[in-house]
């Protein structure tokens, strides 16, 4: 069970969001909007994915910039969810950033969800701890039945069969991350209140450009450099940043990505995060087949291995991440402070964390560091010098 802090009386009252804001668009200032009005708090607080997403995508525009754009248009204080917790399936993802809000001592939760249809995350998060035991052997059964079925599918069958016509589609990835927070909440001290907001506009796999479009698809767009499209779809800062910063992709880290491949030994390999059951010996073959990270993805993808998880394994891949040091990071979460109005400040400064709460470089554990340093450098290497990463390491404060 997670602790998190005793109330306290003269802590306004808190709203928390779990974000990626890659990049921050329409829908995300409807949701900030909503999240407050709906929540009545006073503080919103945001735990947003550094450099790289959930998905294993570099984040298009930097974490800095992104920082910026979530406290001009709604948040009040912006902590990062580190490389451990934000490169990762939704489960642990979900996991990590409960754990920062909970620490903070934040009053509600608030996410989007496909639907407002009155379901009751909290309550359906309890039935399947009631369940736990008739869930896992059904999902034995179904994985020694189905033995190369991915995760998500073998899960959306034990959902079916445990719970049958109560969960309306495992597979949206709102709903599952919507589950995970739900889960993780129980489990801390003091669980926060959930309320939902219904996504507005396009879902996250539809790619058409509109007012509330998809992060898909306004990335797509920013990239063809659609700006006419793009001005319709994003605040007009996020349409700034777009337009003027440095936009990261796969395609600028892979060649660095297979040079880890090629100049590492299997034995080396098989020692990083999700290297399992001899797929260092695939990994080899396939970087000396592919041109690029195009390539690379559609050669190693299975009915095992889907894009999010190649695109993840390659995060880890490319930074050497091992399993040991993800380990170590797990059982050792920080609170990163990337930035914050003078009403989050006031916040922080009223809440008891027992996580360190890290605001600059000083503050930072040499294993923490070195770590974050590994991710946040190699990110910024395609178009900013190494001595410029030590200027991460201050809070944005906005005026």
């Amino acid at each position: 069970m997670v602790l998190c802090m005793s109330k306290i009386v003269d802590v306004p009252k808190s709203c928390g969001i779990i974000a990626e804001y890659h990049p921050f668009h329409n829908g995300h200032r409807y949701h900030l909007q909503k999240a407050k009005e709906r929540s009545q708090a006073e503080v919103m607080v945001v735990v947003m994915s550094g450099n790289f997403m959930q998905r294993g995508e570099p984040a298009l525009i930097d974490k800095k910039v992104r920082t910026r754009l979530a406290l001009s248009y709604g948040a009040d204080l912006v902590v990062e969810l580190p490389w451990y917790g934000a490169v990762q399936s939704a489960d642990l993802f979900a996991k990590q950033a409960i754990q920062i809000l909970g620490d903070l001592g934040v009053d509600t939760l608030c996410f989007g969800s496909e639907a407002e249809n009155g379901f009751d995350y909290q309550a359906f998060a309890q039935q399947e701890i009631e369940k736990a035991s008739e869930m896992e052997r059904c999902y034995q059964i179904i994985s020694k039945a189905h033995p190369n079925y991915s995760y998500p599918k073998k899960m959306g069958e034990v959902y079916a069969k445990v719970f049958g016509g109560a969960i309306e589609d495992y597979a949206k990835p709102n709903h599952v991350l919507g589950l995970s927070y739900a889960r993780e909440n129980l489990k801390l001290l003091h669980p926060m209140e959930i309320v939902t907001v219904e996504r507005q506009g396009a879902m996250h796999v539809d790619h058409t450009m509109q007012k509330l479009a998809s992060g898909t698809a306004i990335r797509q767009a920013t990239l063809k450099e659609e700006w006419s499209l793009i001005q319709e779809a994003v605040p007009s800062k996020t349409y700034e940043a777009l337009k003027n910063s440095p936009l990261h992709t796969w395609e600028q880290y892979y060649p660095l990505l297979q040079l880890q491949v090629l100049t590492h030994s299997e034995e080396e390999l098989a020692q990083i995060y999700q290297v399992t059951e001899g797929l260092e010996y695939r990994l080899k073959k396939v970087a000396m087949q592919s041109k690029t990270f195009e390539d690379w993805c559609k050669l190693l993808q299975s009915s095992r291995y889907t894009r999010a998880k190649i695109q993840r394994l390659s995060t880890y891949l490319l930074m050497q991440t091992t399993h040991q040091e993800m380990e170590e990071a797990l059982a050792h979460p920080y609170l990163k402070i990337l930035g914050m109005n003078e009403k989050g400040r006031s916040f922080l400064k009223l809440a008891s964390p027992t996580f360190p709460v890290v605001s600059n470089i000083r503050q930072q554990s040499q294993r923490a560091l070195k770590m974050e340093q590994r991710y946040d450098s190699v990110y910024y290497l395609p178009y900013e010098t190494q001595d410029l990463f030590f200027k991460q390491y201050h809070p944005i404060i906005h005026q």
